[in-house]
């Protein structure tokens, strides 16, 4: 098996990461903001019990190959990163399509937590995102551990060693340099995976820094379709 790019999917041990996905969840609303709360809560739950039937039925080589990895090399956090750009389309619709990618994160993906740059470009600079943050997205959605201001911290603050999936290259970034300069400030970062449909991806920081892997990142091919 190719470990640089594994072809992945898994149905089993699914429910071990819904404990993970519950963490910080639904902050309180009050007052006039309660009615819009309970309505986007209730999108939710529809997309999560959607990606409770897709991936419980997900059994190809891909996922398995990726999860046999994670069990076999346990000495890193995995964490997720997801980002949207700045399109034309309802509050409710971009909370709705980012819990989408978070949940895919923690399902497909298998991460321990996930944090989220609501509204960026995917050519803007990691380290200048998110501010100021978007508490009013944020705080919808399930499973979100903060915006990318939180990701250094969390990384930068730990001793132990970080493993980053992201959904396709440009769920990152599209600017290479810009991603050599985000790697540097998080040392910690020692892998970056990513997710691309049909298979995982997994760049170890030395192959990013050292053997032109970055260039991987450089051209975006047509959006990725979510859900509608």
């Amino acid at each position: 098996m190719d470990d640089s790019c594994l072809k992945i999917s898994n149905s089993c041990d699914l429910l071990l990461f819904s404990n993970n996905y519950n963490i910080g969840l639904g902050r309180q609303t009050s007052g006039e903001n309660q009615d819009a709360h309970e309505k986007i809560s209730e999108n939710l739950d529809e997309s999560y019990g959607w990606l409770m039937n897709t991936f419980a039925t997900d059994t190809s080589d891909s996922v398995k190959a990726y999860w046999k990895y994670l069990q076999h090399d346990t000495k890193y956090i995995t964490i997720g990163y997801a980002r949207k750009s700045p399109t034309d389309e309802t509050k409710e619709s971009r909370i709705r399509l980012l819990q989408l990618m978070v949940n895919k994160l923690y399902f497909r993906g298998k991460c321990e937590e996930v944090f989220v740059s609501p509204i960026c470009k995917a050519d803007q600079p990691i380290l200048e995102r998110d501010s100021p943050k978007l508490d009013d997205l944020l705080l919808h959605l399930k499973g979100s551990h903060g915006d990318i201001s939180d990701l250094v911290a969390r990384v930068h603050f730990s001793q132990k060693p970080f493993r980053l999936v992201i959904i396709d290259y440009a769920g990152l970034s599209t600017s290479p340099n810009d991603i050599r300069i985000f790697l540097e400030q998080c040392s910690n970062i020692k892998e970056v995976v990513v997710d691309h449909g049909s298979s995982f991806e997994i760049l170890s920081r030395f192959d990013l820094l050292k053997n032109n892997d970055l260039d991987k990142f450089k051209c975006r091919h047509a959006n990725v379709k979510r859900s509608k």
